[in-house]
């Protein structure tokens, strides 16, 4: 079981990337798109799946178990996201030169 595990949570995170691709980063306020949609694909598809392999206890298990990456990454992204000294460096890194008056 701790194998699904190990590959349900590499699956969650290539269908975030996925989602990321597509989506970007539009907002359905507090949530972006990209991780609400790849929340919803991965409980459908881990639920279908183990609920094959195993019995239906093991499948509550794994939808609170993808809750709990999803909170957790969604609190990375954000803590990230609204860092100013990150938005500093991804501003740098964009344009190479910054105007000291903006920030």
């Amino acid at each position: 079981m701790f194998y699904y595990l190990i590959i349900n949570f590499f699956i969650y995170v290539l269908i975030l990337k996925l989602s990321y691709k597509m989506f970007k980063m539009e907002m359905y306020y507090p949530f972006r798109k990209a991780e609400i949609y790849a929340f919803v694909i991965i409980n459908f598809i881990s639920s279908i799946l183990i609920l094959y392999l195993f019995n239906f206890y093991i499948v509550l298990i794994f939808v609170l178990l993808n809750s709990l990456f999803f909170y957790i990454i969604y609190h990375t992204l954000n803590m990230i996201q609204t860092s100013p000294r990150t938005k500093i460096l991804l501003d740098l890194y964009d344009s190479k030169k910054i105007n000291i008056n903006e920030y």
